[in-house]
């Protein structure tokens, strides 16, 4: 059984060179880089590797080597879309002059940081956070449910 907030930490911190998955086989949370799935897929021993990769090139040859059932990839940035997460929030707020400014904030080049700069303006920066976890939450619920994956909800 592995922890929600696992995988909600693993969403929050995709990075475009690493990849989430759900190791079936060791009910865990792993990341992978494209380097070591390359170094897997074009069949280099590990021991050329640096000692600090070498467990994780093993398990890219292991993934490599897997059906699609045995590592289950977690919901990438482009899944996880915080774009339409901040219009969906922006939806939510009541007073209509601070919604206005916030979908003003989000217009064009730089909108996450002026959307991050209105937010704390305006003082509504924690409610903000406390949508995005909620966000988060439901996106993790609803992969471990799909994958059929038992998780502790820690609340």
């Amino acid at each position: 059984m592995i922890k929600l907030e696992d995988v909600i930490e693993s969403l929050e911190l995709e990075f475009e060179e690493y990849k989430y998955y759900y190791h079936v086989a060791s009910d865990s949370i792993i990341m992978l880089s494209n380097e070591e799935i390359s170094y897997a897929e074009d069949g280099i021993d590990p021991k050329e590797a640096p000692e600090w990769q070498r467990e994780n090139i093993l398990l890219a040859y292991e993934f490599c080597e897997s059906s699609y059932d045995e590592f289950i990839a977690l919901p990438d940035r482009y899944d996880v879309n915080e774009y339409q997460m901040i219009e969906n929030f922006i939806k939510t707020i009541k007073n209509g002059k601070i919604r206005g400014v916030l979908w003003n904030a989000i217009d064009g080049k730089g909108a996450f940081r002026r959307f991050k700069d209105a937010l704390n303006y305006n003082g509504i920066q924690d409610d903000w956070y406390d949508y995005e976890a909620a966000q988060y939450k439901e996106i993790a619920t609803l992969w471990c449910e799909a994958n059929n994956i038992e998780y502790l909800n820690k609340e």
